[in-house]
């Protein structure tokens, strides 16, 4: 089946070097849905972590057998836009350029919310099932929401998907799980406060320790070549996008749409504190994104846009008249997945990264 590409130009405009822009009067985008071959089988990557930041870690064998969950989220990527833009202007000949925009959108098919919360829900029961297997007493929100720390942050309930937590990601809490949060937006974001305050809750609680999960599931990489794009810098007038599918568990997942500010970490952090003398934190996180193959096709999506330019323009006596026009190239598409082997896969892999975690705490608790 071939791959459709929707390409629009907007009508040269004889106003002196005057550029219509193709947003303006529309532009409509075709979604292309690629049927994927479901694979037979597939691997997980290795799983390395580093306990880079920490300090004090050996502290926590002091700490109570308790542990206060107050973060357990796993984010799965379920779309992702990225657009390129080269801007127009004067050309070095003295002539003018138009922009070029080219973008890509890339969203994942054959999951649904059930599916990605069963995963959660079966990561948490196992996570929490070894922490009770080595003689740690679960401390509940409740408990947590009477300290002084806490007073006034708003209770949650588990097993709600949130969209709004971080663009083109998918938020998933386990069922049955209560946690606490400073606020929550009406965007439906929800928001913690700037300071890490876990070591204080540690105190407030007694000297229990405290622990904070994060899994991000991405789907999509960027996929243009080191060549590619030093090429496309030198010619100018060209905007190219190219993507590929790839799920994993990402040390770190900036949120779709190119926005460097909102990101997301994998990580285990467990926290201790008696008093300013007594602390001690461990913190665990991914050396290397874990690759869980055979779910989704190894292909390439697409789009380039080229600038259209009027290098000697229109002789108009006093003045030169310069007329351009721009380009815009979008690619919308599905992406088919078999709902078995993401579940399974994503699942396997999360639950290796827990598990060295998991090790990280039990080795520095005895």
């Amino acid at each position: 089946m071939k791959k459709l590409i929707e390409k629009q130009n907007s009508h040269p405009d004889t106003f002196v070097r005057r550029i219509n822009l193709v947003v303006k009067t529309g532009l409509t985008l075709v979604l292309f849905l690629t049927i994927a071959t479901s694979a037979t089988s597939q691997n997980i990557g290795p799983v390395e972590i580093t306990t880079a930041g920490g300090y004090g870690e050996k502290n926590l064998k002091k700490a109570l057998r308790k542990v206060y969950i107050a973060e357990f989220r796993v984010m799965y990527q379920l779309m992702y836009h990225q657009t390129d833009v080269d801007k127009g202007g004067r050309t070095l000949g003295g002539g003018l350029r138009g922009d070029a925009q080219a973008s890509v959108t890339l969203g994942i098919k054959g999951v649904d919310v059930p599916d990605l919360q069963t995963v959660t829900d079966k990561l948490y029961a196992d996570y929490s099932t070894k922490l009770k297997d080595q003689g740690f007493e679960l401390v509940a929100a409740d408990e947590a929401a009477k300290t002084e720390t806490l007073a006034g942050w708003e209770m949650k309930a588990g097993g709600q998907a949130n969209e709004a937590q971080f663009k083109g990601f998918l938020m998933t809490t386990p069922t049955g799980f209560n946690y606490l949060v400073k606020r929550t937006a009406e965007s439906g974001k929800e928001k913690k406060g700037f300071l890490e305050n876990s070591p204080k809750i540690s105190r407030d609680l007694g000297g229990v320790i405290v622990t904070k999960v994060n899994i991000v599931v991405p789907m999509v990489e960027d996929a243009e070549s080191t060549g590619s794009k030093m090429l496309k810098d030198a010619a100018g007038g060209i905007a190219k996008v190219v993507l590929r599918p790839a799920l994993r568990i990402e040390n770190q997942a900036i949120a779709s749409g190119n926005a460097t500010s909102d990101f997301t970490t994998t990580s285990g952090k467990y926290y201790y504190m008696k008093s300013m003398g007594e602390q001690g934190i461990c913190l665990t996180a991914l050396k290397n994104p874990v690759a869980i193959s055979g779910v989704l096709p190894d292909k390439k999506y697409k789009a380039t846009a080229t600038a259209n330019t009027d290098i000697w323009g229109t002789n108009a006596g006093y003045f030169t008249i310069f007329s351009v026009t721009n380009e815009m190239i979008a690619n919308m598409q599905s992406i088919d997945c078999d709902r078995n082997q993401y579940v399974n896969g994503v699942t396997e892999a999360a639950g290796k990264f827990l598990d060295a975690s998991l090790n990280e705490l039990f080795s520095n608790s005895k």
